[in-house]
């Protein structure tokens, strides 16, 4: 199959050839790309820019230089297997700043290699070919990888066992993405960065180590540690975590968390903590505006001490306002939670909240036995088991301060207590 040039997607995908083959750039590129042109009825950006031919001397003509018209778009793809291909003839790109070259559709290797001094910028040529087989990730195994920090040490199939290699690995290759099996330690600031975890077995774990993460996205891994930055949490965990902020999804929260300067909102987030025991969530008397959507589980909430901060908790669960709460402002809810106030100045808004005990209550007075005692003049229930009193009220007449009579209609009766 010769050559195949995709105009709508400015792709040129070449000829498989076997497990080592040549691809002249004059003969199976460029001569086949004018062959494309006559029998395609669209019209496109031009693949190639040549240069040279002219006659130097009778005899001798000037070397044809092929540019590949990368600036437009245009790229170039290997077939579909694995192999090593040897470019010959005057092939550069237009732009050397952009990519000449995109990995296969389905996972091969293939190295794109060049013959100097026949063929130019052959060593940007290979980076870019090794750089499309990482697919933008530098994939970490601390405990099956290797050591290393050139090709192909940092594949999904090759992965590095350590950070300084992985990260140095990245910034070859300008890569920002890491998929992670075992434990790294980071020492330095990763603004921007993604870490994915991979393989349940494994306990991913990204230690903050005191640096900054911010703009930085964790995707199933348990972050430990003080670091600083604005985050992106989905489906991880997080252990005695300080210094952040961000948006938190679906992610579970162990131990203390003391948040850092910003916003925070948390949604769909719960407690990792068993038994009695809750999660101590902190603002640090920080300015912060904070959101716990949907939270299931204990929480003990701390440190609202500036004046302007506001926390909102939804919770499903236990919630406990620390005496550390002096100021600002906290809105509680929950269907069914309890909640235990030790705050000490903060302005609490729980009219959403409905408390365990009203619950009880009132699944009490719908059931147990209740009756009017005339000895009492009050309305009496019973407990659970009919052995005694559980809630009673007082009973009056029309003014609301003479005791029924024991006849006619119960005009009024005080809350059951």
């Amino acid at each position: 199959m010769a050559t195949v040039f995709d105009g709508d997607n400015l792709i040129i995908t070449l000829n498989a050839g076997g497990s080592l083959h040549t691809v002249d750039a004059g003969e199976n590129l460029y001569s086949e790309w004018k062959e494309w042109l006559k029998t395609s009825d669209a019209q496109y950006e031009p693949a190639f820019r040549v240069v040279g031919g002219d006659p130097l001397t009778p005899g001798i003509t000037a070397g044809s230089y092929f540019f590949l018209r990368n600036d437009l778009g245009w790229r170039i793809r290997p077939a579909e297997e694995d192999a090593t291909i040897l470019m010959t003839g005057n092939l550069v790109p237009e732009d050397s700043a952009l990519p000449i070259a995109i990995p296969t559709i389905g996972a091969y290797t293939v190295l794109l290699n060049g013959l100097q001094p026949i063929t130019q910028n052959v060593a940007e040529l290979l980076l870019q070919a090794q750089a499309a087989e990482y697919r933008g990730q530098i994939a970490i195994d601390t405990v099956n990888g290797v050591s290393g920090t050139t090709y192909p040490v940092g594949l999904a199939t090759n992965p590095v066992n350590n950070w300084a290699d992985a990260y140095t690995l990245a910034s070859t290759l300008g890569i920002t993405e890491f998929t992670l099996k075992g434990s790294i330690t980071p020492v330095q600031a990763l603004v921007g960065y993604s870490f994915i975890g991979l393989s349940a077995e494994y306990n991913n774990v990204v230690n903050l180590n005191s640096q900054s993460f911010d703009k930085s996205r964790f995707t199933a891994v348990e972050i430990q540690g003080a670091g600083t930055g604005r985050v992106e949490t989905i489906s991880c965990g997080l252990e005695g975590v300080s210094g952040i902020s961000g948006i938190f999804r679906s992610t579970g929260l162990h131990d203390t968390f003391t948040l850092g300067a910003g916003d925070s909102v948390f949604h769909q987030c719960f407690s990792e903590v068993a038994g009695l025991g809750q999660v101590i969530l902190s603002l640090n008397s920080l300015n912060s505006q904070v959101s716990l959507r949907d939270y299931v589980g204990g929480l003990d909430l701390r440190g609202v001490a500036h004046a302007s901060a506001n926390v909102t908790v939804d919770l499903k669960g236990r919630l406990t306002l620390h005496s550390s709460n002096t100021l600002g402002t906290i809105v509680a809810g929950s269907p069914g939670g309890k909640l235990v106030d030790n705050s000490a100045g903060s302005t609490i808004d729980k009219e959403s909240f409905v408390e365990a005990e009203d619950v009880r209550r009132t699944r009490k007075r719908l059931i147990n036995r209740e009756y009017v005692n005339p000895s009492t003049n009050k309305i009496e229930q019973q407990n659970d088991d009919n052995t005694g009193i559980e809630y009673s009220a007082d009973i009056w007449e029309d003014d609301g301060v003479t005791p029924w009579d024991g006849t006619g209609p119960i005009r009024r009766r005080d809350e059951m207590t």
